[in-house]
């Protein structure tokens, strides 16, 4: 799709559409892959997870700056443009923060147990909800705000995958019957960003004006002399 786009804006989208997916499956296949019991091995294991929530976030931040560009008055959404690298800096701060607690925990089962690395662990199941729900809310905003109705389309599609994913988070830390909500809401999230990538092409939706054939050029009428 984005190889035939003409307009750079979907270009861009698909590209960074198809990187997200690629993210998200290989992240998935990881889980398949069981890694041997060492130091390198844990660390290697908690870098996908990383990976995913980073891209999750740049992929929100260039839908939210592409709606901005959309919008004919090119208006800031609730100070985005400023506050995208606080909310980048404590993502990546949480993220490093879990990686570090679950290798020590992996490596010392007493530092395991220790308060401060287990709040290393999980603070992130707190922190993601909130760091993606603000920048949501802009999409949201946003998506309104733009006058390509293709667009439009696409950002309200994203919004309701990135939703899926805020709700589902915290659920995956509780019990069994709470991992399965979470992961049933993660279904949702990935068919909703995959109808969003899909948005961007009008194939197979051709409209009856279009499949319409076009009327002949009038001929003008003989004057008479």
């Amino acid at each position: 799709m984005a190889r035939v786009f003409v307009n750079k804006t979907y270009r861009l989208r698909a590209y960074w559409g198809s990187g997200l997916m690629f993210v998200i499956m290989f992240g998935t296949a990881l889980n398949f892959v069981t890694l041997p019991n060492t130091e390198l091995a844990d660390i290697l294991g908690s870098i996908p997870f990383s990976a995913i929530i980073l891209f999750l976030m740049a992929f929100l931040d260039r839908g939210i700056l592409v709606a901005m560009d959309g919008d004919i008055f090119h208006r800031d959404i609730l100070r985005w443009s400023t506050l995208r690298y606080p909310v980048y800096a404590i993502l990546v701060a949480s993220a490093i923060v879990q990686d570090v607690s679950n290798v020590l925990a992996a490596v010392s089962p007493a530092a395991g147990d220790s308060f401060w690395v287990q709040l290393g662990a999980f603070q992130i199941l707190v922190l993601v909800p909130a760091l993606f729900a603000y920048p949501v809310v802009a999409l949201a905003i946003g998506g309104r705000r733009t006058s390509d109705r293709t667009m439009k389309k696409h950002t309200r599609l994203l919004g309701l995958g990135f939703l899926c994913f805020i709700v589902s988070f915290p659920f995956f830390a509780t019990t069994d019957l709470g991992s399965l909500f979470a992961n049933t809401l993660i279904i949702f999230a990935n068919l909703f960003l995959y109808l969003a990538v899909m948005s961007l092409s009008s194939v197979g939706r051709i409209g009856r004006q279009d499949a319409a054939p076009a009327s002949p050029l009038s001929t003008p009428s003989a004057g008479t002399h």
